[in-house]
């Protein structure tokens, strides 16, 4: 004799199909929530696709930033708060890109994803090649400390700063 009916089988069977299928339907529905920015369609023709004013939880709009950038971020260095200060570092670049020479990002852009967009923009004419390069370097060492708790020298950051402030403070100017 079987050691559970049919019937207890059949519905259990049954229960574990809808589970299998209902766990694949919310997988699907999280992932294009996740990760749809990019496949949305631009239903308005005068609404474009959200500009981001987050990314990687940062926010990057521009009222968020303290007003002397370098010096903030040279102060919370010189602090001991090194993931807060690459942290102002690299989210007041995205800022510069995004709010001063209009580079194009989208809610949910990774940082890969954010440095590829300046790289096509640098490409195509509409972002100069110092900003990409401070992007580029701002960039690099956020993601090494942040992912890899790999920490630039001070040298570096204080360099970094210098450049900064030269090139997007005198943008501002």
């Amino acid at each position: 004799p079987p050691l559970v009916p049919r019937w207890v089988a059949a519905i259990l069977a049954g229960l574990f199909k809808a589970a299998l299928i209902g766990g694949a339907i919310a997988l699907v529905a999280w992932l294009l929530w996740r990760y749809g920015a990019p496949l949305r369609f631009n239903m308005g023709a005068a609404s474009g696709p959200r500009q981001a004013t987050e990314i990687g939880g940062l926010d990057i709009r521009e009222e968020s930033l303290p007003a002397d950038v370098a010096g903030a971020v040279r102060a919370l260095w010189q602090q001991g708060q090194q993931r807060a200060a690459l942290a102002l570092l690299y989210r007041a670049t995205l800022s510069r890109l995004v709010s001063r020479q209009s580079l194009k990002l989208h809610h949910g852009a990774t940082e890969g994803e954010c440095l590829a967009q300046a790289r096509s923009a640098n490409a195509a004419g509409t972002l100069d090649g110092n900003s990409l390069a401070l992007a580029d370097q701002a960039t690099t060492l956020w993601l090494n400390a942040a992912y890899g708790a790999r920490w630039p020298a001070a040298e570096t950051v204080a360099a970094l700063c210098t450049r900064w402030q030269a090139h997007f403070d005198r943008e501002a100017a």
